[in-house]
């Protein structure tokens, strides 16, 4: 069975930069409905900045962002209720997403297209992309 592959973000060649630092350097990202991508990686790597781009907190130096207009945040779980049926769902914040079946259900059940930010586990998600330096990369590899 073929699925229709929609998809809710999208992010070509993006550049950041605060203050002449570089924080996100030529960042592509597809995400499709239903989908959960984690992005993993350690302090300052730019993951914060990166769901602040797709949010659209943080306009970028460069380069494009297209995105649905129905975005729904989690910033701590334990404090904010979910959002109702956006088409994205960005968990800022390091939400301890792995750790909570309820959310897990939710994300499923609701068919959005979720992105989570991690220095730790990466369970639950159907992708993990990794941020190091600004530099976006998936299965361990950075994207040059």
């Amino acid at each position: 069975m073929h699925r229709e592959r929609t998809v809710i973000v999208r992010l070509e060649d993006v550049v950041v930069e605060f203050d002449g630092a570089r924080v996100l350097d030529g960042v592509h990202l597809e995400v499709e409905r239903g989908e959960i991508v984690a992005v993993a990686g350690p302090s300052c790597a730019g993951k914060t900045t990166l769901l602040r781009v797709l949010a659209g907190i943080v306009k970028p130096t460069s380069g494009t962002r297209e995105v649905t207009d129905s975005i729904g945040f989690v910033v701590d779980e334990a404090e904010e209720p979910l959002p109702d049926a956006p088409d994205l769902l960005l968990c800022m914040d390091h939400v301890t997403f792995t750790t909570s079946d309820e959310f897990e259900r939710y994300a499923r059940a609701s068919g959005a297209a979720v992105v989570f930010e991690t220095r730790g586990p990466t369970a639950g998600a159907d992708r993990v992309l990794y941020l190091n330096d600004g530099k976006l990369g998936a299965d361990g590899r950075l994207f040059s």
